[in-house]
């Protein structure tokens, strides 16, 4: 079944793409969907991008609208935009909906869609989610809203293979323009089993030289009855931009998303990467406010759980790196002689830790990133830390270090280095320090 919107002639000739159309299924017996549906966004001019030219279209809109049925879906269905089309634009539409008893996506096949999925059961062993959403131009890198997913179910079961993925687009072209922004995904269960990956990644510029804003990541919420344990990944990382130059009204990285998971049990596989963009000469991107509540939480000597905002989790044992690690500064569309002066250094990113016991043999990371080039400009922020616990044993490091100049010591190089953070330490047992606190 197609409802596409309609392309223009190809490749550089001018005009817009058309909006993918509606699709209403309304089935009483369940049934499988071994074809494919398409309602996907035109095409554009790929060598222009103005008010009247270069706009890809927007996704379509599929409803399923019969709680009996049983789907199980062994195609692809495609309600997204296209990357053809020199403007960033194109948007998956937030009023998809389906409503069935048990839904299952196989393995190596696609649900494309945005708006909501509700269901008992759903099994998801392909991909999910409104995958390679872009973003609203002229909005200055304002995340946008039109690219929100709600997830309902009794028992949802992400395999292995599985993906819920919000990513944004990456640009496709040197251009002056964001990457395509992560998506608001908000998963709600009674049991979830977690054993493949999400994330909402924004997108990146096209590499290297290239001119391009990376975008900013999105948002997670994932709220279970039943405790669960993460082990798959979770990526809200924001986008890459220029490497080689820094203007500020094309080269910024994209900042990192926002993490909301509830009554996680065991958060000791792979950890959850919340940080900025890790490309981009501009000295830009910030953590977001993020929430982790579990009940037990081990970071592996070889992990980062990068996150700034509030981890609560009655047992909490470091061994590789927590924290706000390389935070930036927050600009968009401003002069470099603005950006930064002496009494407006940027906040540096906030970082609470509760915990019944915490053992630290790694390192709890506030120190903000070094600047990136020869700028006159000061370094961010180190980070604000505070960390309560009944029990500390502490044989590790922390530090909320400022950022340095590119290159310290080294003649030539210009900047200032950024103020230090702060670190709190409220710990009801008393105990002893082994470690360093830079």
């Amino acid at each position: 079944i197609s409802l596409d919107g309609g392309n223009h002639v190809g490749t550089t000739s001018s005009g817009n793409g058309g909006d993918g159309g509606t699709l209403i299924l309304n089935i009483t017996n369940g049934f499988d969907i071994n074809g494919n549906i398409f309602a996907r966004g035109g095409t554009a001019d790929s060598n222009n991008c103005a008010s009247n030219n270069g706009i890809r279209g927007d996704g379509g809109v599929i409803f399923i609208t019969n709680y009996n049925p049983s789907i199980m879906i062994n195609g692809i269905i495609d309600a997204g935009p296209r990357n053809t089309g020199l403007c960033p634009s194109g948007f998956f539409s937030s009023s998809s909906m389906i409503n069935v008893t048990n839904l299952t996506i196989n393995e190596s096949k696609e649900l494309r869609i945005g708006g909501v999925i509700n269901a008992s059961n759903i099994i998801i062993q392909g991909i999910l989610g409104p995958q390679e959403n872009n973003f609203a131009v002229g909005t200055a890198g304002r995340r946008n809203t039109t690219n929100n997913l709600t997830i309902i179910g009794d028992v949802i079961n992400l395999t292995s293979t599985g993906l819920i993925s919000g990513k944004g687009a990456s640009l496709t072209a040197s251009e002056v323009n964001y990457a395509g922004h992560g998506a608001f995904i908000n998963i709600t269960a009674n049991t979830f089993y977690f054993d493949g990956n999400i994330t909402v990644d924004a997108g990146n510029h096209l590499g290297g030289s290239n001119q391009g804003h990376g975008g900013h990541a999105g948002t997670l919420v994932l709220s279970a009855t039943n405790s669960y344990n993460v082990n798959g990944y979770i990526f809200a990382r924001g986008g890459t931009g220029r490497g080689d130059s820094c203007r500020a009204n094309t080269d910024n990285r994209g900042s990192g998303g926002t993490l909301r998971l509830f009554n996680v049990n065991n958060l000791v596989g792979p950890m959850p990467d919340a940080s900025p963009g890790g490309l981009g000469a501009c000295n830009s991107g910030v953590y977001s406010k993020s929430e982790i509540y579990a009940k037990k939480i081990l970071v592996n000597a070889t992990e980062r759980f990068l996150i700034a905002g509030l981890v609560n989790a009655t047992n909490i044992t470091i061994e590789g790196i927590l924290g706000p690690m390389n935070n930036s500064e927050k600009f968009h569309n401003q002069s470099m002689n603005n950006k930064f002066n002496f009494t407006g250094q940027q906040g540096g990113a906030n970082l609470t830790i509760v915990a019944d016991v915490l053992n630290l043999t790694g390192v709890i990371h506030g120190k903000a990133r070094n600047i990136p080039g020869s700028f006159t400009i000061f370094a961010p922020k180190g980070a604000f830390i505070n960390i309560t616990a009944n029990t500390f044993y502490f044989e590790g490091n922390i530090t909320v270090d400022g950022g340095d100049n590119s290159a310290p010591g080294v003649s030539g190089t210009t900047g200032s280095g950024g103020d230090a953070g702060t670190l709190i330490l409220d710990i009801k047992n008393s105990f002893d320090i082994n470690g360093y606190i830079f």
